[in-house]
């Protein structure tokens, strides 16, 4: 019988156990030490820039000895519109319409007060009855005024500081009347 086939290499040599996984291992865990002491220096080295740039941009206004004025254009312009308001003819304020437009806006704003302290009273019927007599001066006043806020407009123009106040004077009374009708009904 043929005898077995004798393996000729060598037998390796062996330290005992192999310490490459523990030496992995220090070796992530020193890195992840690294980075960490690395990124938490740069976090405090960018706040205490932010807190640097906050102080210095409180501290100077470059512009503080500049006083304020409208640029020469614009000066003329307002200059200009105020000519042509002197110019306006009398009556824009003294039109009847408006007086009494005025008269019914301030009841308005009585009722709608004392719809505000009914509210809070929490008395509901005066509260319907103050925010229903409100609304109807409100829509009245802005029912007087409609045609006549118009005519000033095509009249005047929409840059006459008259006109303007009386536009804006009947878009206060218009919010009025919306916040009334969407808080008040009950």
């Amino acid at each position: 019988m043929p005898e077995p086939p004798i393996d000729r290499r060598p037998p390796r040599k062996t330290m005992g156990t192999d310490l490459t996984p523990l030496y992995m291992f220090v070796v992530l865990i020193g890195g992840g030490i690294a980075a960490a002491g690395w990124l938490f220096g740069r976090k405090q080295e960018l706040k205490a820039t932010e807190t640097r740039v906050a102080a210095e941009a409180e501290e100077v206004d470059p512009f503080a000895h500049i006083p304020d004025e409208l640029p020469p254009r614009l000066r003329r312009a307002a200059d200009e519109r105020a000519r042509v308001s002197r110019n306006q003819p009398a009556g824009i304020e003294a039109e009847p319409a408006w007086i009494e437009a005025q008269e019914l806006a301030d009841k308005g704003w009585t009722y709608a007060a004392e719809a505000e302290a009914a509210e809070a009273e929490g008395r509901t019927r005066t509260l319907g009855e103050q925010s229903a007599a409100a609304r109807a001066a409100f829509a009245r006043a802005l029912e007087i005024t409609a045609e006549w806020e118009l005519v000033l407009i095509e009249k005047h123009g929409e840059r006459d500081p008259l006109v303007r106040r009386v536009v804006r004077t009947r878009a206060e009374w218009a919010d009025a009347l919306r916040s009334l009708s969407e808080t008040k009904d009950r």
